[in-house]
């Protein structure tokens, strides 16, 4: 039927095929339209003076519809035009409502938001408006459509009002893909180092990201200002990341993909020279991750992160660098201090798997639950009573240990199995009595390998700087 700017008086009941509705087309009662039918009203003004049902197609361009009565939906594809467009295309005077899977197809796309339709007595909350596509297609994965219902309180008109937003940025998950001289990582449009499926593309904050080894360049150098990722996960290959702070966020743009705001390495080796904080923290299940820090332009940090580790953990801390760690520690995973520094472990740590003190220092407030082994540097605590150790574990002891090396009075508690290897024990003393202790709870200890003791601060007086499960044999007074 073509009702080109006719009235059409009565009801219009459409069981098929298409009417095409003319600029001023008025029906004067309640019009119908069954599944698979057409109404095209393409930048035209159609008037229902009546109520109406749609379960097909409404082509609309930049037209309007303006219903009297209520309009209910069911399974429509509402083909329109909103670029440009001033006000709703779709008025109704009574309430909108929906079933099924209801789709608004844009001719041209634009970001912004947009008006879609004003019910001036109510939305109904429940309506679905399932998809948004492009000319006929779906969208590319940056492209996100999102619905609002804006309610009348909040609505410029007074009534309800139906929006949507254009957004050409959604996040999704890219996989790095950098080449020889080209290892940026930043948010320019035009740096197409990373990968979806077969096809190159760029980052966008809040994308999740993939480094799987498989790229020609993988040191990294993220862009200064810093990035944000919704995800990071780290499966294969030797990657360095260095100047700008990677964040990790639980915010997306878009629904494409699900954040997880968490840094997984499951593969490979991983160092990072730069500040790293993800919100849901750190899960090592494979790989390793070095946090390499020379007090200078490479200051890598894992910030206040917990760590779930069950792979190695590596902190490289340079000569005459304090490299302070707040997050708890976790897991069967090895942990390893290397180089001269000092490595300051403030937070309770659950860890179970083997601490290696290669160089430097390591303080701790709490402890370590696991075997330990020094094999050069100093153990220091913060805390007045600190536990290594525990039941079947194994100490080793090849430097130095000191008990609250902040010049205070403390406790070192060593459990399990422990050897002293020519260990030198500095030990402070306070007022005729009190001093550092060190209490081995290991039945078979043999002092032996005690070979300096260090007396911090000397004063006059009785005291008890260490005791033993066991009869202490082996002791060497000079």
């Amino acid at each position: 039927i073509v009702a080109d700017g006719k009235t059409i008086y009565g009801d219009l009941t459409q069981l098929g095929g298409t009417v095409v509705a003319g600029n001023g087309m008025v029906i004067t009662g309640d019009y119908h339209q069954a599944q698979g039918a057409v109404l095209d009203a393409p930048d035209c003004s159609l008037t229902i003076k009546g109520g109406a049902s749609f379960k097909g197609d409404i082509y609309l361009g930049k037209g309007d519809i303006i219903v009297a009565g209520s309009l209910d939906i069911h399974d429509i594809t509402l083909h329109v035009d909103v670029i440009g467009k001033n006000g709703s295309p779709v008025t109704i005077k009574g309430s909108l409502d929906g079933l099924g899977k209801n789709i608004v197809n844009l001719a041209t796309w634009k970001d912004g938001t947009y008006h879609i339709a004003t019910a001036e007595t109510q939305i109904v909350c429940g309506i679905d408006i399932h998809d948004a596509m492009l000319g006929g297609q779906a969208l590319s994965k940056r492209q996100d459509v999102k619905f609002e219902i804006k309610t009348a309180q909040n609505a410029a008109s007074g009534f309800d009002e139906l929006w949507l937003t254009m957004s050409s940025g959604a996040s999704m998950e890219v996989v790095w893909g950098g080449t020889t001289n080209a290892n940026k990582w930043n948010t320019q449009d035009t740096n197409t180092n990373w990968v979806d499926g077969a096809d190159s593309t760029y980052f966008v904050n809040t994308d999740s990201v993939v480094f799987d080894g498989t790229a020609q360049e993988q040191n990294v150098a993220v862009d200064a200002g810093g990035v944000q990722v919704s995800g990071m996960v780290v499966s294969g290959g030797s990657h360095e990341f260095t100047c700008g702070d990677i964040i990790g966020t639980t915010d997306i743009n878009g629904n494409n993909i699900t954040a997880t705001g968490k840094l997984n390495v499951t593969g490979g080796d991983t160092t990072f020279k730069n500040s790293v904080d993800f919100v849901a923290g750190v899960e090592i299940s494979g790989g390793s991750v070095t946090v390499y820090d020379d007090g200078g332009n490479n200051r890598g940090s894992l910030n206040e992160m917990a760590v779930k580790n069950e792979g190695d953990l590596i902190f490289d801390v340079a000569a005459n660098v304090n490299h302070s760690h707040g997050g708890a520690i976790s897991g069967t995973g090895n942990v390893f201090k290397e180089s001269a520094g000092t490595l300051i472990l403030t937070a309770q740590n659950t860890g179970m798997g083997l601490f290696t003190q290669n160089d430097g220092t390591v303080e701790l407030t709490y402890g370590w639950g696991g075997d330990y082994t020094q094999n050069k540097g100093t153990l220091t605590t913060a805390g007045t009573n600190v536990t290594m150790g525990g039941n079947g574990t194994n100490s080793v002891f090849k430097g130095i240990i000191n008990p609250n090396g902040a010049g205070n009075i403390g406790t070192l508690v060593i459990d399990g199995s422990v050897e002293f290897d020519n260990t030198r024990y500095i030990v402070s003393l306070q007022g005729t009595s009190t001093s550092d202790l060190v209490d081995i709870k290991d039945s078979n200890f043999d002092i032996t390998g005690l070979r300096t003791l260090d007396i911090g601060l000397w004063s006059e007086g009785d005291y008890k700087i260490l005791v033993s499960a066991s009869d202490i044999t082996g002791l060497n007074t000079n």
